[in-house]
This record gives structure tokens, C-alpha cells and sequence, in this order.
């Protein structure tokens, strides 16, 4: 209930200043759904998932329309710095009167969910019925409905959007399955994948999965088939945005900075910077920087962590920068350890509760990667004596690993199928 009581109280604050994301009743060949997760990324020519996709569709000769779920609460005043043509900024919250009855109808529904006899089905019952109207879920469904609207006024042939096993890709899919004639859906797998169960993984049937999945490089898309439902002929690579080669990067020097790369929870940045303002602390001479991810308000997690050891701080700095200045980087389930191995940067995966088997989304048998259950781990680790022929050995090793990992990006595949599509 908090989080729907919050979630209301967010959508009475962000309305006055709510993007206008009114559908054009006009078709169009492609939609892509992609995210905005920083206002800054609205001054960019190049979308933050897909890059230059919607450009290569538009020298191929197909009408494009992308997109952006609004993740950052940007206004319409922050849309008019969008630098992209064709593009629409979704509202971050629906009005007050709609969220509520939003609030409303998943309650309702959260009783459709049977109940149990025995104790832990009793238990499992009131969790599913209290997630029913959680943040997560009046999230997807928001942005399901809101999504729904352009699919059915622009009626696309084919609709581009990320692939992370979350509830509204399910509804876009739907959605798009049902229209006649029914779009084609292509579901971009740009994350990290890591062991054991993913939603990902299998078909909902219903027509809620993709019609053909897109990975981020060949290694993720062996890894993707080793476990999923979906059929060989329907993946397909088409690279990362992300990607750089690692050829020709040096090592980097173990005098540099350490880098710790939360990924976008809280939970996870408190985690990893208690580790990391402890490590400050037993190396006083070092340097330690935690680069938050971009859905994280620099302010509020400053303010939280309260004050800082002076050779600890907050990066306000591009990716590329403090990859530069940096010998080491401490991560747990963020892809920026892909971009600091290409990098020359040493990794180092934050292991207080035992989480590396399910959690780590580099190989188990990559040497370069070294695992510290403490802050004295991490201070020894970047104390320790190196083998540079050693060192070198391995990182090319991890390397090479990386590049099949996240490819550099590459739409000629996808576009062809799609000509098939739209064309014929």
C-alpha cells in the first residue's frame, strides 16, 4: 500500500509539468520503444539503447517512430531539448485521477488470485496479492496503456523494444499480436545475463513474447538459447551501442582510481559504498569513486550516505573519463565492468552475501576477475605484487570474452528481415 500511496502522491507532483505524448493518427512502418533514463540523454542524436537504429531505418526507407519511457520525470520543458526528430517522451505518471483508479483496479484484480490452504500457499498468496498494486506492477501497467495508445493510433508493422521480462512487454506484445494484420515484435536483449531463471527464458504464449529476440552479441546469444524456450532461427545478434574493441587497449596502470558501479537500487549502492568508504579508510592514499547509475538523484544518495572519507567521492564525470583514471572497478550486476574490461580496468566483483555464482554476469572461469568479500579484500587486492605477463595474459583472455559479449552494433541483419516485412 505505501507504494501505491506514493505513487499517487508522485503523480499529484509531476502532473502541472507532464509531457504531451498525444499520438499522431498516422502509420508508420517501425516503433521503436527504447528509455529515458537521464534528461541530459534528450540532447543526444543517438538513443541510449538502440544508437543510430532509427537513422539506419530512415536511409533504408522506413518510416521510424521511437519512443522513450519516461524513467527520469522529465517535463515537457525538458522535451523541448530533444535533439531527435520523431520522437515522443512518454508522461512519467499518469494524472492523479487515473492513478488512483489504476490503484483501484489492481486491488480489485489482486482478489482474482486464488487462495491457498496450506500455510506457505496462504503466504504466497497475500505476497502476489500485495505486489498486485506495487510499484513494479502499476509501472508496467502504466506504461503498457500508455504505449498501447500509439500501437493502435500509429498502427506499426513492426515494433523494436527492449527485452528484460518485464510485465508491460508482455502487454506491448499482446497488443501488437492482436492487430489485424498483427505487427511483427522484435524484443532487444541488451542486459547482462545472469545464471539461473529469467523470465526471458520462456514463452507466455498468449502473444505475449517477441517474435524474434535481438542479442547483444554472440556469446549472450549462446548463453540466451542454452536456457530459453525460443528457437535459433528467431535470435539474431545486433550488437551494443556499448560496445568498443578491447584491441589495442592497454592495461591499465594499479595506481589509478578505484571505480564502484552500482547498478540503479539503492540497496545495491549502499551495499557497495559501505565496502568502498570502509576501503577509503584503510588506504587513505588511494583514490575511490562511485559513479551512480543514472535513474539514481545524485543529491538524495549523497544525502543518505552521509559524509565521505576525503579520498572518497561521487563521479559527476563521463563513463569514459573515469574508466580512464581508473585501475580498478568494483561491481556486482552492472554491464559497465563489460566497458571497464575494454578498458584495461581490473575487475573486482563485491561478494559480502555470497551472491557471485547467481549474481555475476562475467564468466566463472575468467582469471582477470577477482572476488572480495570485504573492504580489507579490496584494499589487498589492489596492494597486492603483479605478474604483468600474467596480468596481460589474462586480460586479454577477458577481453576477448567481452567483445563476443556485447558486439559492436550492427543493424544489417535486423533491417533485412524487417525489408522482408514491410516491403515484402
Amino acid at each position: 500500500m505505501a507504494g501505491a500511496l506514493w505513487t499517487f502522491l508522485c503523480s499529484v507532483a509531476y502532473w502541472p509539468t507532464r509531457t504531451n505524448d498525444r499520438p499522431v493518427n498516422k502509420p508508420v512502418d517501425v516503433l521503436i520503444l527504447s528509455h529515458l533514463v537521464n534528461v541530459k540523454h534528450l540532447e543526444s542524436q543517438d538513443d541510449f539503447y538502440f544508437g543510430k537504429l532509427a537513422d539506419d531505418l530512415n536511409k533504408a526507407g522506413f518510416s521510424v517512430q521511437t519512443i522513450l519511457i519516461n524513467h527520469c520525470r522529465a517535463g515537457e520543458a525538458d522535451v523541448r531539448q530533444c535533439r531527435r526528430m520523431n520522437t515522443t517522451v512518454l508522461p512519467a505518471y499518469f494524472s492523479p485521477a487515473k492513478e488512483a483508479w489504476l490503484i483501484l483496479k489492481m486491488f480489485i484484480t489482486s482478489f482474482s488470485i486464488p487462495a491457498m490452504t496450506d500455510r506457505n500457499g496462504r503466504r504466497l498468496a497475500r505476497q502476489a496479492r500485495l505486489a498486485q498494486f506495487g510499484n513494479r506492477a502499476l509501472g508496467d501497467m502504466r506504461i503498457g496503456k500508455l504505449i498501447a495508445r500509439h500501437i493502435t493510433m500509429r498502427q506499426p508493422k513492426i515494433i523494436v523494444h527492449t527485452f528484460e521480462g518485464h510485465g508491460w512487454e508482455r502487454i506491448v506484445n499482446v497488443i501488437a499480436h492482436q492487430m489485424s494484420p498483427p505487427a511483427v515484435t522484435f524484443g532487444y536483449q541488451h542486459a547482462v545475463l545472469f545464471p539461473g531463471e529469467r523470465s526471458i527464458n520462456y514463452l507466455h504464449d498468449g502473444g505475449a513474447d517477441p517474435d524474434v529476440v535481438m542479442t547483444s552479441g554472440p556469446v549472450t546469444k549462446e548463453l540466451f538459447l542454452r536456457s530459453a524456450q525460443y528457437s535459433k532461427k528467431n535470435t539474431i545478434v545486433l550488437g551494443s551501442v556499448k560496445s568498443s574493441s578491447g584491441e589495442d587497449r592497454p592495461l591499465s596502470s594499479v595506481n589509478g582510481t578505484c571505480l564502484l558501479v552500482p547498478e540503479g537500487v539503492f540497496d545495491e549502492v549502499e551495499l557497495m559504498a559501505v565496502m568502498g568508504i570502509r576501503a577509503a579508510k584503510l588506504a587513505p592514499d588511494r583514490q575511490f569513486v562511485l559513479r551512480l547509475h543514472p535513474v539514481l538523484d545524485r543529491d538524495t544518495v549523497k544525502r543518505r550516505l552521509g559524509k565521505l572519507p576525503a579520498n572518497f567521492s561521487l563521479s559527476n564525470d563521463e563513463l569514459e573519463n573515469d574508466l580512464n583514471a581508473a585501475s580498478f572497478i568494483c561491481y556486482r550486476g552492472s554491464s559497465v565492468v563489460l566497458s571497464g574490461i575494454l578498458a584495461g580496468v581490473r575487475p573486482i566483483y563485491l561478494d559480502p552475501d555470497n551472491s557471485l555464482s547467481t549474481n555475476d554476469p562475467l564468466a566463472a572461469d575468467l582469471p582477470f576477475r577477482k572476488v572480495a568479500k570485504s573492504a580489507e579484500a579490496i584494499v589487498d587486492i589492489m596492494s597486492a605484487r603483479e605478474n604483468l605477463q600474467k596480468s596481460m595474459s589474462q586480460y586479454r583472455q577477458a577481453a576477448r570474452y567481452v567483445e563476443g559479449y556485447a558486439a559492436p552494433f550492427n543493424s544489417d541483419e535486423f533491417i533485412s528481415r524487417a525489408k522482408e516485412i514491410v516491403f515484402g
